[in-house]
C-alpha cells in the first residue's frame, strides 16, 4: 500500500542493497543515470551498504556507506579493508580561512573590471594579472586578461569613499560607469549597496590577494591537476570561472587528483609545496559574471 505524505516523513527505511547501472542504457532516449535500491521499512541504517556496479554485462560487488557524519553522501569501496582504513585515518580539519575559494563576482559588470589590455591609465595597485583557464594548458603563458579590483589588500574590503577620492583616475573611470555598477542586483551585492560601495564585487577578500595560490578547475572532470600559482611580476593572481572551486556534489566522491605542481611563470623562483606560506594565505578569488 502506497505511503501517505505524513507516513513517508515519519517512516524509517534502511537502504538494504543497491544497484549501479553506470552507463547501460536502460530506458530508450533517457539520458539520466539508473539505478535501483530495496529499501526495508521501520528499519534504521547500517554500513556498509551492498552495492553492486554493472560493468560489461557483469556485476561486480562493492561497499557504500558515508564518511563522517551519518547523513554524507554515499562513498563506493571495492572492499571493506578500503572502508576500514579510511574509517580509521583521522579526519582533516579546516579552518574557515582555509576553505576552497569560488572567486570575484562581478555580478554582471565583466566589461567594467575585466581588461583584455593591461590598462595603464588606472592607478597600477589596483590592477592584478587575472588566472584563466588557457594558463592550465600554456605553462608559459604571462597573463591573457587583468582585472581591476579598488579594495585595500590589508582588509581585502572595498575602498571607502574617502580612500576612493583618494585616486582620481581610479574614481572617475568608476563614475563613468556609476549607473551599471549601481544598478547591478542581488542580496549579498545589495549590502554593499546600501553601505554606499557601489563599485564592490562579490568573492573578494584578502585571500584574494595572498603570494600563491594553490588553483584547479571546476569539478565535472574524472582527473584533474592542481597547480601553485605565485605573483606575476609582484602582482597576486586573482582566479576565472574555469578555476573555481565547487562543493563536491560527485556520488562516488572526490575525482582523482595528482599532486600540485608549480606553474612554469611564477616570478620569485621555483617553488615546490615543502615552501608554500601557511595554509591561511593559501586561497583563491576568481571571476565569473553572473
Amino acid at each position: 500500500m502506497p505511503l501517505t505524505a505524513q507516513e513517508s516523513r515519519l517512516t524509517t527505511r534502511r537502504v538494504r542493497h543497491i544497484w549501479d547501472f553506470r552507463d547501460q542504457d536502460i530506458f530508450p532516449e533517457v539520458l539520466t543515470r539508473t539505478g535501483a535500491a530495496v529499501f526495508q521499512r521501520d528499519k534504521a541504517n547500517t554500513f556498509p551498504i551492498d552495492y553492486k556496479i554493472l560493468d560489461r554485462q557483469t556485476w561486480t560487488t562493492s561497499f557504500a556507506a558515508p564518511i563522517g557524519e551519518a547523513t554524507a553522501p554515499l562513498s563506493i569501496f571495492s572492499n571493506a579493508t578500503e572502508l576500514d582504513q579510511i574509517k580509521a585515518a583521522a579526519p582533516i580539519t579546516v579552518r574557515s580561512d582555509q576553505k576552497p575559494r569560488q572567486g570575484a563576482n562581478t555580478c554582471g559588470a565583466n566589461h567594467v573590471f575585466i581588461f583584455d589590455e593591461y590598462p595603464a591609465d588606472l592607478p597600477a595597485e589596483f590592477i592584478f594579472p587575472l588566472l584563466t583557464k588557457e594558463l592550465f594548458r600554456k605553462t608559459h603563458s604571462p597573463p591573457l586578461k587583468f582585472i581591476l579590483l579598488p579594495y585595500d589588500q590589508t582588509t581585502g574590503k572595498p575602498l571607502t569613499e574617502a580612500e576612493l577620492g583618494r585616486h582620481h583616475a581610479l574614481r572617475a573611470y568608476l563614475n563613468r560607469h556609476r549607473d551599471a555598477l549601481a544598478n547591478r542586483k542581488g542580496t549579498m551585492l545589495g549590502a554593499w549597496m546600501k553601505r554606499g560601495a557601489w563599485w564592490a564585487c562579490l568573492g573578494v577578500g584578502k585571500y584574494s590577494f595572498a603570494p600563491y595560490k594553490v588553483v584547479w578547475e571546476a569539478y565535472g572532470k574524472s582527473t584533474f591537476t592542481p597547480q601553485v600559482f605565485s605573483a606575476f611580476q609582484g602582482r597576486p593572481w586573482p582566479r576565472t570561472p574555469s578555476a573555481r572551486v565547487h562543493g563536491n556534489q560527485l556520488p562516488h566522491g572526490l575525482p582523482r587528483v595528482r599532486h600540485p605542481r608549480p606553474q612554469a611563470n611564477q616570478t620569485r623562483g621555483s617553488i615546490g609545496i615543502g615552501s608554500l606560506p601557511p595554509s591561511s594565505q593559501i586561497a583563491g578569488g576568481g571571476v565569473r559574471e553572473a
